[in-house]
């Protein structure tokens, strides 16, 4: 039962963070003259 738990749980953080990572690809593209893409970029 806990393991299940522990494993939904990470299952709900990847997500998370999988969506993250999404929204700032998108806002990277929406935004190309923003700073933040050039020090990704160097």
């Amino acid at each position: 039962m806990f393991l299940k738990q522990k494993t939904l749980l990470h299952l709900m953080f990847l997500k998370q963070k999988t969506l993250l990572h999404f929204l700032l690809e998108h806002s990277m593209l929406v935004l190309p003259n923003s700073p933040c893409h050039y020090i990704d970029q160097s």
